[in-house]
């Protein structure tokens, strides 16, 4: 439902460019079960074009997660979304450790 105004935008934008040439400390967290955001054509290409930038970029995955890091029974549709549900514990203790470290 986005406007293609924004789709032109996204598409135009270099990430993994814009990674690489940061110089800022850089998270990169992914659930395996993302609908939107696939492991292989996003999170992986990401960390294969970018590279780790002598250790400022950090990738993290977690199986059985889905977009929202909150874990799935099977793969993710998205119309889990509307279930209340809670961010892995394990997804909040490595963003704060990775904070106290940055």
């Amino acid at each position: 439902g986005a406007p293609a105004a924004y789709w032109r935008e996204v598409i135009a934008l270099d990430v993994p460019k814009m990674v690489h040439d940061s110089k800022l400390p850089i998270l990169v967290l992914q659930g395996d079960q993302d609908v939107q955001v696939k492991k292989a054509d996003d999170f992986e290409l990401l960390q294969t074009r970018a590279g780790d930038s002598s250790g400022r970029v950090t990738y993290r995955s977690f199986a059985g997660l889905n977009h929202l890091f909150m874990k799935v029974e099977r793969e993710s549709t998205g119309a889990e979304y509307a279930i209340p549900g809670h961010v892995d514990p394990a997804v909040i203790s490595l963003i704060a450790d990775w904070i106290l470290l940055h």
